[in-house]
Parts: structure tokens; sequence; C-alpha cells
């Protein structure tokens, strides 16, 4: 039985395109990562390289006055970027990891930022953390939003109904299926994450995984209970059933932060 439902469930097109669409958004937004790692490394270096020669520059003109020196010479302070900063950029783009200061004016210097695009910083950035706080919800609303519906539309509830001991049961190895098969895209994923960003297996990563699974599995608890309203009579009203989708879109914009 799990054979052939997981045969029909990976045989629907909406399955290959929600999952072709979650792995490639995933891929592309692991390399939008590390290329957001490399250039925040690059500068690093050219500001470690410009600051040695600033500071051999200034030295030679005010090498007996360190008062003056120490009043031209302009400090690069670095915050360098963890390598899981590459799954979730957060506000980096916005507030610089690198700060150039001098002993005048620190009170202004604190508000420098970089100069970018603001439309492009409206936009945002397409990393890991937006497709899984955003897109995988979405993706587990649409497997399993009509997980009864398709069995009363095919025409085969009456029969699970008479010959199943438990319908529900039924429909529990069904989320069950979909659960492992998002699972895995998961998992995949995170495994090419760990490839293309170099992340060190340590408990930060862990702690990571560990959130996302248990996010994932938040999600598929609450679509299930919209769908089915965690009873046997209420899980088999037509009318609560094909409002599932729509209740579950709601849910998921009004978590929007």
């Amino acid at each position: 039985m799990y054979a052939l439902a997981l045969k029909n469930f990976l045989g629907s097109r909406a399955t290959h395109i929600g999952l072709a669409f979650i792995l490639l958004t995933g891929v592309v937004s692991l390399f939008i990562g590390k290329r957001f790692l490399a250039q925040q490394n690059e500068t690093i270096a050219l500001t470690t390289h410009h600051q040695q020669q600033h500071i051999e520059k200034h030295v030679q003109f005010f090498n007996s006055e360190m008062g003056s020196l120490l009043y031209y010479l302009r400090f690069s302070l670095v915050n360098p970027p963890d390598q899981l900063a590459g799954i979730s950029i957060g506000q980096r783009d916005v507030n610089p990891s690198i700060h150039s200061v001098t002993i005048r004016n620190l009170e202004s210097q604190k508000y420098d930022t970089d100069l970018n695009n603001p439309f492009n910083l409206l936009l945002g950035n397409l990393d890991f953390g937006f497709v899984i706080i955003y897109l995988f919800p979405l993706l587990i609303m649409a497997f399993t939003y009509n997980v009864l519906s398709e069995e009363k539309e095919g025409g085969t509830w009456n029969m699970i109904r008479l010959h199943a001991r438990s319908p529900l049961q039924v429909l529990w190895q069904k989320i069950g299926l979909r659960m492992a098969v998002v699972y895995a895209a998961a998992a995949l994923l995170l495994i090419v994450a760990v490839e293309i960003l170099s992340l060190p297996l340590n408990t930060s990563l862990m702690a990571v995984v560990l959130l996302f699974f248990l996010y994932l599995l938040f999600w598929f608890t609450l679509s299930f209970w919209v769908a089915f309203s965690l009873s046997d009579d209420t899980a088999l009203k037509p009318k609560k059933n094909k409002s599932s989708g729509t209740s579950n879109c709601k849910i998921w914009i009004s978590s929007i932060p």
C-alpha cells in the first residue's frame, strides 16, 4: 500500500513541479549566499591590505608627532561573517561588516553605511533562510491541502470508509509519505549547503538543522489540523476540506513578520 501511494504521489505533475521548484530555488539561494560570503571575505582582505598601507604612509609624514598621526589615521573595524551567514544573510547587506572610523566625530560615524541601490535593498536577498521560512510552508500546503478531497473526487473514499479499520489512519499514512518526501528534499538541500558553503559540522549547524526540521513538523501539524480539524467526524465534511487550502494560506500570510 505504501509503495502504491508513494508511486501515485511521485507520479503527480504537481509533485514534480513543486519539488523541482524548491530544489532549484534552494540551490540558487545557496550560490547567492556563497557569492555574498566571497564578496565579504574579499572586501575584508582588501581592507586589511589598505589599512597597512594607510598606516605606513601616515607614519612617514608624522613620525615624530603622535597626536597628529592619531588625528589623521583612519582605522577599519571588521566584523567577519560566520559561514552560516551564507544560509541567512539577514541585514548584513544594510549594516556593513566593515567600519572605517577616526577619532573625530565618532557619534556620526556609527551610522555610516555602504553605498547600495535602494531598490535592490527593498527587494532583499533570495537566501536559503527565505526558502526555509516562506517557500517550504507553501510546498507543504500544496502537498497536503487535497489529501482528503482527491480521495473523494477519485471515488475511493467510500471504499476506504467501508474496508479500512480507521479511515483517518489512511490519511495519516498519506501525510507521512508527504512528510518523508519533503524531509528528503530538505535533507538534500542541507547536504548541498554543507558542500557549497563549506559549513563546519559543529553545534551551530546542528541547531539550525534541528530548528529547520521542527519548523517543517509544525507546518505539517498545522496543515493536518486545518484540513481535518482533529476529528474523524469533522474531517469527513467536504466544506471543511474545501476551505482548508484557503485557511492555510491565511495562516501563512498572517505569520509573516
